[in-house]
């Protein structure tokens, strides 16, 4: 991936900044690291060549956003370099955590391992323990084993390490993504590791563990000795047991909606608000563009009447889009986590996340990758203070 110089970090302006802003930067700049402007100073050579090599920047960063055809090729040769940065950082950030899940998953297998030799708890005939109290337990254990690491869980994986986005969602039918080939592979190579559990495993244990490969390889000899009927399944249509019919799977049309705005062009933030004294269930909805009944339902509030200073209550502020630039604003974040930003400012991760899809990317429900120096945050104002933003932007146009 070729480097490119950042030509509006070096005049130190905005991307969107105009030509003048951009003219009174660069003379600005011209001003203070030119080597004329430093020939009264005692200078080494180094720091000469420092200015020279700093003016020289400075010279073509100019050079470049002062034309506007230039300065267009520019901002589009910026954006795909930062949308690979993304996607790296994004990469790093899961194989990171794949590796510390691995690296936890083997050192507890490990340990566990080593626990049950020392204290010999595999099945042995002078063991007190009955058969089938052996056989429920080393069930109850296996299946304890599968519900760490469950099959959506491992595909779910998979689907994200390959950025897949048409996914049919009929009963988890892996087959009819569009990458099933791989969902298969990885299926198949996982079942052949847990057949080499065999080492460890008492035969009860190793039946146990294997009983889904194993019933499949008996059902596939059973077919292929009757030389039964072959059933053809293709990856857009599956058979539907509960009516005798077949049912179209359709692969979903996932059309991009503009942070996560609903049919009536508005998008829902959730403030943690705390009451104060004065304040009615029935203001604070309509601050929200709410109602009552949502804000109880939500809260699990029975009564209006029932709210309390300084009780902290979730309400779902409606902003209509045309009026979301009233509700936000943009902060810089400095070694601050998502989570203390939320709880600074009165909201929640998932919010800061719909204002920020393409500066923030979610790992899962709890896990955020914040791949920016700035976010818009909600600032929650009253329906009178949103009337005055909008006249004074009214008054000074």
């Amino acid at each position: 991936m070729k480097k490119i110089v950042d030509y509006y970090k070096v005049l130190g302006v905005d991307m969107y900044a105009t030509q003048k802003e951009i003219r009174k930067a660069y003379l600005k700049l011209v001003q203070k690291y030119h080597p004329d402007k430093h020939a009264g100073e005692k200078l080494t050579e180094e720091e000469y060549k420092k200015l020279e090599d700093k003016i020289k920047k400075i010279n073509e960063a100019y050079e470049v956003l002062k034309d506007e055809n230039k300065r267009y090729n520019f901002d589009q040769e910026k954006k795909e370099y930062d949308e690979q940065l993304r996607r790296e950082k994004i990469r790093q950030e899961y194989r990171r955590q794949q590796e510390e899940y691995e690296r936890q998953y083997y050192y507890q297998r490990e340990q566990q391992d080593e626990y049950d030799r020392e204290q010999k708890k595999y099945y042995r005939e002078d063991s007190k323990e009955s058969f089938w109290d052996y056989i429920k337990n080393s069930y109850a254990e296996i299946r304890e084993e599968e519900r760490k690491y469950p099959f959506s869980e491992r595909h779910a994986r998979l689907t994200k390490y390959f950025n897949e986005e048409h996914i049919c969602r009929d009963k988890d039918f892996v087959l009819m993504t569009k990458f099933g080939a791989i969902h298969v592979a990885g299926e198949f190579l996982y079942q052949i590791y847990k057949f080499s559990k065999i080492k460890e495993d008492t035969l009860p244990k190793y039946i146990i563990r294997n009983r889904k490969a194993l019933a499949t390889i008996a059902l596939a000899s059973v077919l292929v000795t009757s030389g039964g009927k072959t059933f053809k399944t293709t990856s857009s249509q599956y058979y539907d047991t509960n009516n005798g019919t077949s049912t179209e799977c359709k692969q979903e049309e996932h059309t991009v909606v503009l942070n996560n705005i609903n049919i009536n062009n508005e998008i829902v933030l959730t403030r943690n608000y705390i009451v104060k004294a004065g304040d009615t269930l029935s203001t604070i909805a309509e601050n929200a563009r709410t109602s009552m009944d949502k804000i109880k339902s939500i809260n699990g509030i029975k009564s209006e009447n029932m709210i309390y200073i300084n009780e902290e209550i979730k309400v779902p502020y409606t902003i209509p889009v045309d009026d979301l630039q009233y509700y936000v604003k943009s902060v810089e974040i400095e070694d601050i986590s998502l989570s203390d930003l939320a709880f600074k400012y009165q909201t929640t991760e998932d919010s800061i996340y719909k204002l920020n899809k393409d500066a923030i990317e979610k790992v899962n429900d709890k896990a955020y990758v914040v791949l920016s120096d700035k976010l818009l945050v909600p600032t929650f104002p009253t329906l009178e203070e949103v009337k005055k933003l909008k006249n004074s932007n009214n008054y000074s146009r």
